[in-house]
């Protein structure tokens, strides 16, 4: 079975013998992200429409964003239970946990399910219809893949990897061997595999990033090949770089670039080539640092996510401010 869970790599990095090194420093507290409090969508989750009793194994109807077989994405413990399919908690319980119901497994959150899916398509009823149109069990997998739109690679994961298809409502799992898992879930933007469950209760309450990990965030963003282009060390006086003091870095923590510390300055001269974190912030499910450059006029914005205990930079950008 493909494993759901998955560690986000860092950006890219360079490996110049002259970049940063943050040196140890005294930990002061965590920073916390600004909190603006919101209703999380799994409390706005409901169904495409009410239960009703499921006739007949046939057909499986498989509906991006909706649900499978008559089981939809927001129903609630009781909603299964008027479906009349047997129901088994394999996991947890009513309100959180996994379910099997009829074919489909089911994830609990919050007293909602909020996945539904099919451990193998080729063990189905050979009556399976995807957003309204037919397909045998047995049809290659790029049939399947057909059937969807905008279907993007999700990480890769132990045991295979999954496409990612219909703005996060369709997703079709694979690895060696001929099994195909079809997974459907909510739709948006912002939903990937991993981090579902994260957006679907993020209320916008602050996330801890603790100084450490703060340290090593930077310090990437001044190592990623996304920067190289911009230190121009060929031009007077840019191998001094500086840093501006920040309320996101009161231990200021030490790096050092091009055989230089890198001073933390209280109003570094226009002329200077100084260095400025703008934002350090992360609620539950998401980040973002952004640090200026202003001789050059650009600014670095570095996405984070949560991986365990710490934030990891899923990507990097670079634009004119």
């Amino acid at each position: 079975m493909l494993a759901a869970a998955v560690t986000v790599s860092s950006s890219q990095t360079s490996s110049a013998k002259d970049k940063p090194v943050a040196a140890a420093s005294k930990a002061p507290p965590a920073i916390v992200a600004p909190t603006t409090l919101r209703a999380t969508l799994l409390s706005t989750l409901a169904p495409a429409r009410p239960a009703a009793k499921v006739t007949g194994a046939c057909p499986v109807t498989i509906e991006s964003g909706v649900g499978i077989g008559g089981v939809l994405v927001g129903y609630t413990s009781a909603e299964l239970k008027k479906l009349g399919l047997p129901i088994t908690v394999t996991s947890g319980d009513a309100k959180e946990g996994f379910q099997k119901v009829g074919v489909t497994n089911v994830r609990l959150l919050g007293g909602k399910v909020v996945d539904v899916w099919i451990d193998d398509a080729r063990l189905l009823k050979d009556c399976i219809r995807i957003d309204g149109k037919s397909i045998s069990r047995q049809a290659k997998r790029e049939a399947f893949l057909q059937l969807a739109q905008s279907c993007n690679s999700e990480a890769p994961r132990t045991g295979g990897e999954f496409k990612r298809c219909n703005d996060g409502g369709l997703f079709f799992g694979y690895g060696m061997g001929d099994f195909l898992q079809i997974r459907v879930r909510s739709r948006g933007a912002d939903f990937t595999l991993d981090n579902y469950e994260l957006v679907l209760t993020d209320d916008g309450t602050a996330a801890t990033i603790s100084a450490e990990n703060r340290k090593q965030l930077l310090e990437r963003v001044l190592l990623s090949k996304q920067m190289d282009a911009y230190w121009h060390q060929d031009k007077p006086g840019r191998n001094k770089l500086v840093m501006r003091k920040s309320p996101l870095f009161t231990d200021e923590p030490e790096f050092r670039m091009f055989g230089n510390v890198i001073p933390w300055v209280a109003a570094p001269a226009a002329t200077d080539p100084y260095l400025e974190v703008l934002e350090l912030a992360a609620t539950k499910s998401k980040g973002r640092l952004r640090l200026a450059f202003p001789i050059e006029g650009v600014v670095a914005t570095a996405t984070l996510v949560p991986s365990g205990d710490t934030w990891r930079i899923s990507d990097i950008t670079v634009a004119e401010r």
